[in-house]
């Protein structure tokens, strides 16, 4: 107790229990190449799910009996080849103008289909433009933030997660 009368001197004991435990700095741990082949792998992967949908669709168009380009020259080749058996003959060669005509109407249709899908992924493209853009701005903030961080000496590794975050969107 004789520590306590000198002036100067605090109480107190060396026990440390239940004065819980001081962090001086976290650390973000983080591959930034695997970082960047998550961020590719998922580039790609958005590039070809869409393309695979519209190759799908035109597909689907194409391959339908009852309006593929196919089977409508299928049925114009063949009235053309009965009416050459029989050129004079008026029900062949009206056959041969009914067949051209359901081919032009075919092709008029497949094209009216690719016309419209075109305009679908013009404005796709229009509104993935426009989301770009606010991801791009949140970016350039949290790099700012980032950057002001870390000039002040504090922990900037939310601010990296969140930027990697919004990067992955």
């Amino acid at each position: 107790m004789a520590e306590i009368s000198t002036i100067g001197a605090s109480g107190g004991s060396p026990n440390s229990a239940g004065n819980g435990v001081q962090v001086d700095s976290i650390r973000r741990v983080s591959n930034q190449y695997q970082v960047n082949q998550v961020w590719y792998a998922a580039s790609d992967y958005g590039y070809y799910s869409t393309q695979q949908g519209y190759f799908s669709q035109l597909e689907a168009v194409l391959s339908d009996d009852n309006s593929s380009l196919s089977g409508g020259f299928d049925n114009f080749f063949a009235a053309l080849n009965e009416a050459t058996t029989s050129p004079d003959d008026s029900a062949l060669r009206e056959q041969v103008i009914s067949e051209a005509g359901a081919l032009s109407l075919r092709i008029d249709n497949t094209l009216d289909y690719i016309d419209s899908q075109s305009t679908e992924i013009i404005s796709q493209q229009q509104a993935m433009v426009s989301q770009i853009n606010t991801l791009t701005s949140g970016i350039a903030s949290y790099n700012q933030q980032i950057a002001q961080a870390e000039a002040n000496g504090d922990n900037a590794s939310a601010l990296y997660d969140a930027r990697d975050q919004m990067v992955e969107n």
